[in-house]
């Protein structure tokens, strides 16, 4: 997460509110969460000069529930943009990790989102990073297919 700019002091509501749901779902399996701050990354997403937010599931440590955020499919990945209205959630899926470069926010997907076809295992799917960009007309992030995917490790 070192790519990311420094996350505000400050979360918008809707992240701290995400966070807080969260905790409450780490301490129903009988967990505590701990640094949730470190699965928070922060870019300017759309372009619009504010600070935008990923919640990656992955990087949380639910202490006692280990497995709580994380499964065979992944983890959910949330992405919240600033807008004219107020922060809004513009993404909302699972994926092996998230990272920040170069003002995009780049997800660790699998199988046919990497051009594979039909891989016959969860195991045997290619791993890639797809870029996510803000669709201004759908007012959500997309894949972007412009965006040329990258082999997991680079």
């Amino acid at each position: 997460m070192s790519a990311s700019p420094a996350i505000a002091a400050e979360l918008p509501a809707p992240v701290k509110a995400q966070i807080s749901e969260l905790k409450s779902s780490c301490r129903g399996v009988g967990g505590k969460l701990v640094n949730p701050k470190q699965a928070i990354l922060s870019a300017d997403l759309n372009g619009d000069d504010q600070p935008d937010y990923a919640i990656d599931q992955s990087a949380l440590n639910c202490d006692g529930a280990a497995s709580a955020f994380s499964g065979s499919d992944g983890s959910q990945v949330d992405v919240f943009v600033s807008t004219l209205g107020g922060y809004i959630n513009a993404w909302s899926s699972g994926a092996y990790g998230a990272k920040v470069e170069q003002q995009k926010l780049w997800l660790a997907l699998g199988g046919r989102y990497c051009g594979q076809q039909k891989p016959s295992s969860r195991a045997a799917a290619q791993g890639c990073y797809r870029a996510l960009s803000w669709n201004p007309n759908k007012r959500k992030m997309i894949i972007d297919p412009k965006i040329k995917s990258r082999p997991v490790g680079s």
